[in-house]
């Protein structure tokens, strides 16, 4: 049974790290001419879309507060998860579709994960005597830069020099005198499981997904849903609504189901019997660059499995039961000049 929860951990573990396809860009263009000012605001309302400052430069910072308990028959875990990453994000240019495309840089990362039996820890804000592969791995991410590319719509994102970036890092992992001897492919293995390039465009979709077709004013509500196939298949169904504007501040609610897609399963495996997730949470986007200023999103999922008897549940049938908790925090900050 212990197996079981070990597992479970680790498919938990990836799935707190999440397709619209894109808007036509005749019918937007259109748009823009009817109703769009260089502000954004237009005769029927407010056209929110990204359309940072040439040149901006801006600090992101991310923070993830995850708890996971879980529980086998008589046997229960429970497993913490805290990470920190900030990063600064230059928006470079427009390419010759007028997608928008932002240079990345990481400039710091903590993270901390707790659980029965084990206890993973790393700050590059703090060099350790004696590091662990974690360690060395983030370090030396710091400072490394790639690139992302996005529409005005926050859609169809791309990410640019990703595989440059991690073959940087390899290389100068093997350099260290803990890799000495290690093969590139198994480092490169290892460095994969940690740093994952999907689930890297994935966050970034949580930045950038929140844009409407429409101009909007107070109380307009509108809906943006995508599919995610891994590690459940499920459609994510993104409600905002515009609640006030203060200033050049939109301030926008935010309420999400998550419809989960049951697969089948072979006689004597592990049985999907319940499934639910929620989300809500607060956006405040200013309403010139279209950024995040700020938000914060709480997610809750409950996922039941039916266990067949095995030798390893006494040859009885058991539940386990996990019910995840996640809050998200995102901040961005202009640099000044």
């Amino acid at each position: 049974m212990q197996k079981y929860l070990f597992i479970l951990q680790i498919f938990l573990f990836i799935f707190s790290c999440e397709s619209k396809k894109i808007a036509d860009e005749k019918q937007l263009d259109t748009l823009r001419q009817l109703h769009t000012s260089d502000t954004g605001i237009t005769t029927d309302g407010i056209l929110l879309q990204l359309n940072p400052q040439m040149g901006g430069e801006y600090v992101f910072e991310s923070r993830l507060e995850q708890k996971i308990l879980q529980k086998l028959d008589t046997l229960s875990s429970e497993t913490k998860h805290n990470q920190r990453i900030v990063y600064f994000i230059n928006f470079k240019e427009k390419d010759s579709l007028n997608n928008l495309v932002f240079e990345v840089k990481f400039k710091s990362i903590e993270q901390n994960i707790t659980a029965q039996g084990l206890s993973v820890k790393a700050n590059t804000n703090i060099k350790s005597k004696d590091p662990t592969p974690l360690e060395v791995f983030y370090s030396t991410l710091v400072d490394k830069d790639f690139l992302v590319k996005v529409n005005k719509q926050g859609q169809n994102i791309v990410l640019l020099g990703i595989d440059t970036l991690i073959n940087k890092v390899i290389d100068q992992m093997l350099r260290r005198k803990e890799f000495q001897g290690v093969e590139k492919s198994l480092l490169s293995q290892i460095v994969g499981s940690f740093f994952n390039q999907n689930e890297l465009r994935k966050g970034f979709e949580k930045i950038f997904e929140i844009y409407p077709k429409e101009p909007i004013n107070i109380g307009t509500t509108w809906t943006i849903s995508k599919f995610v196939n891994d590690p459940i298949p499920a459609i994510i169904v993104n409600k905002f609504t515009l609640k006030s504007i203060q200033n050049d501040s939109l301030l926008i609610d935010l309420i999400s189901k998550v419809e989960f897609q049951k697969e089948k399963t072979k006689e004597g495996e592990p049985k999907l019997i319940e499934l639910m997730g929620k989300q809500n949470g607060n956006l405040v986007v200013n309403k010139l660059t279209g950024l995040i200023n700020k938000s914060e999103l709480k997610q809750q999922i409950r996922i039941v499995y039916q266990i067949p008897p095995s030798t390893q549940t006494n040859n009885k049938a058991v539940k386990m039961v996990t019910n995840v908790t996640t809050v998200f925090n995102l901040s961005v900050k202009e640099i000044s000049k």
